[in-house]
């Protein structure tokens, strides 16, 4: 009976991993650059994390970080290995949070996004920054 039980467990969990092939589950996270905490667990709007760069460092496969209303001045190099990509399936999705609009980039602000696959921005204002990249490789090493 009991090697019955563990082949249905093995069975069991071998078939949600065809279902679901993700590596786990799509998380939610939030970040508030005039009231968070990085040491929030930024799983709540109550509970967001402080800093775009903490809070991008945390998305895996899937994931969607809510930006809430505010100036994120913050030098943002996402071609680092400190990132992790999307896939096709489960993008990494950065977008406002409903109906606020927060500004990324402001007069020292740098926003650099290459070597990067499968991370999506929706509705996000970026203004005023030094400098701004989207797409390519970097070539400055």
């Amino acid at each position: 009976m009991k090697k019955h039980i563990s082949t249905i467990a093995i069975v069991f969990l071998f078939a949600a991993q065809l279902l679901y092939p993700t590596s786990g589950f799509a998380t939610d996270y939030y970040v508030h650059a005039d009231v968070g905490d990085n040491r929030n667990s930024g799983l709540q709007p109550d509970e967001a994390f402080a800093t775009l760069i903490y809070a991008m460092r945390q998305l895996t496969p899937g994931d969607t970080l809510y930006l809430r209303s505010g100036l994120y001045d913050e030098t943002v190099n996402l071609g680092t290995s400190s990132y992790n990509d999307g896939t096709s399936e489960n993008p990494i999705t950065i977008k406002s949070y409903p109906n606020e609009k927060p500004i990324i980039g402001d007069n020292n602000a740098v926003f650099r996004v290459y070597d990067r696959k499968w991370w999506v921005f929706e509705d996000l204002t970026f203004q005023n920054s030094m400098a701004m990249t989207f797409g390519g490789r970097d070539t400055s090493l």
